[in-house]
């Protein structure tokens, strides 16, 4: 399990580099999913806000870099095309170009921290909810 400290120490460690190699085109990296939320998770899924221009050289960067792998099948949970995902070991970068996808992901995570969901698909309800528009109807009962 990792715990906040961490995950801010290796986002710290993460932001530093982007900004480095691709400067004012890294707009905001902040942590987002059950770390951000519940302080600690198995993994720690960073969300890096670029500029349009930068998104072609970053992806280019990070498939060239040892250990970044581009996840697929995000869409089937999260809706398509808002953002690409590229994992190293237990860092989920999780890259978005546009404002309105940025807000909605920082505004996701501070909905589930007020509702204080307790598990995954509570959260991915109210990521889809938000993010996507998708009806309170359309997503799994919250369970207790």
């Amino acid at each position: 399990m990792i715990d906040l400290e961490t995950g801010h120490f290796r986002m710290a460690d993460l932001a530093s580099a982007l900004k480095n190699r691709f400067g004012y085109d890294v707009k905001l990296v902040e942590l987002v999913g059950s770390i951000a939320i519940h302080g600690q998770g198995n993994d720690i899924d960073v969300m890096v806000y670029v500029s349009v221009d930068a998104v072609i050289r970053l992806v280019e960067w990070l498939t060239q870099c040892d250990g970044w792998i581009e996840q697929t099948g995000n869409e089937e949970e999260y809706g398509p095309g808002d953002f690409r995902s590229f994992r190293d070991g237990d860092i989920n970068l999780l890259m978005v170009w546009q404002d309105k996808t940025a807000l909605s992901w920082l505004a996701s995570v501070e909905m589930c921290k007020w509702l204080r969901v307790e598990t995954r698909d509570q959260r991915v309800a109210v990521h889809q909810i938000i993010m996507d528009g998708v009806s309170c109807d359309d997503v799994p009962e919250w369970k207790p």
